[in-house]
């Protein structure tokens, strides 16, 4: 995770360069991510307990997949190839939100996320292999539980799920 190398992006969304994720996290540098949200047929959204290991909201529940673009990746195949790193399952996805802009500090961590984000659905019923160095565990919730879990217990949830929710 940490040799990961990330596009760097000025504050238009257009990239600049390349660094490595430590830096960029370190350094508050704009760069490119994905989240998407995994739907069952149903409707009950998938969400996952980052893993404890995770350098931003270690254990917090958080969107089905949030991934970083790889230099020269498209938001779609990150969204692919993040939901089978992550969840070991292959999708069709869709574009729910384009991009805009995720700015979250952690000082305690030295961290300072920019993102630019895009949002997509997939819809998928399971069974998933989860990544265990990504996720602790995974669970599907109807969007009424998921918006009064993450009123009740704020803390228990990434602020970026939170956005993504408001």
């Amino acid at each position: 995770m940490k040799d990961e190398i990330f596009e760097v992006l000025n504050p238009e969304n257009q990239r600049v360069g390349e660094a490595p994720r430590q830096i960029v996290h370190a350094s508050g540098l704009y760069h490119r991510s994905v989240h998407v949200f995994i739907f069952n047929s149903t409707g009950e959204v998938l969400v996952q307990q980052r893993a404890p290991s995770k350098d931003i909201c270690p254990g917090a529940w958080d969107v089905s997949v949030a991934e970083h673009a790889k230099p020269g990746e498209c938001g779609y195949q990150t969204a692919l190839r993040g939901v089978r790193e992550e969840l070991g399952v292959e999708v069709t996805v869709s574009l729910l939100a384009d991009f805009r802009l995720n700015q979250f500090e952690y000082p305690e961590r030295g961290v300072k996320d920019f993102e630019f984000v895009q949002t997509y659905q997939a819809v998928h019923d399971g069974p998933f292999t989860l990544d265990p160095v990504e996720v602790a565990g995974a669970r599907f919730i109807t969007m009424q539980e998921l918006l009064k879990s993450a009123h009740e217990a704020p803390g228990g949830f990434t602020p970026w799920l939170h956005r993504d929710l408001s």
